[in-house]
């Protein structure tokens, strides 16, 4: 066992402020059907980062699952924002670990909340649990900053 060192990074609330959900079970014959089904789902993912007076910043996220019901089984929409602190007097706020704690880890955190929230909800659907799958939060933040770019060069 290794004892912890607390992060600087502080979680005050996570608030889930949508949430949606549906079962479109025409399509679906066996478990197996319902294994292929969740693989092939359609995964999209927002987020955006939201500073305040203090300390405090927001992070909202949104995560659409099988959005308008394309493939059979579930179809989700959550969106949540989580309610971080990070000190300055604790951390540098122009350093490295600063801005991965501020940008990446927030993300990852309040995405963590939703899919807590989506597997909770689904076990008790006919289909069975769906586990949202593990996410490359680098290729996220670099859609992101791309789609970013680009609404940079048409504005």
């Amino acid at each position: 066992m290794f004892e912890i060192k607390k992060s600087p990074l502080r979680l005050i609330e996570f608030f889930l402020l949508e949430n949606q959900f549906s079962v479109k079970s025409k399509g679906i014959s066996s478990a197996k059907d319902v294994e292929q089904f969740f693989d092939s789902y359609p995964i999209s993912i927002d987020f955006a980062h939201q500073d305040t007076e203090s300390d405090e910043f927001h992070v909202f996220v949104m995560v659409k699952v099988n959005n308008g019901k394309k493939i059979p089984g579930y179809s989700l929409v959550c969106n949540g924002v989580g309610i971080f602190e990070l000190p300055p007097d604790k951390i540098e706020k122009d350093s490295a670990v600063y801005k991965n704690l501020k940008l990446y880890s927030t993300v990852n955190m309040v995405i963590n909340h939703i899919r807590n929230i989506i597997s909770l909800q689904t076990a008790f659907a006919p289909h069975g649990r769906y586990n949202l799958p593990p996410i490359d939060i680098g290729d996220l933040f670099a859609q992101k900053a791309e789609k970013q770019k680009l609404k940079n060069k048409k504005g």
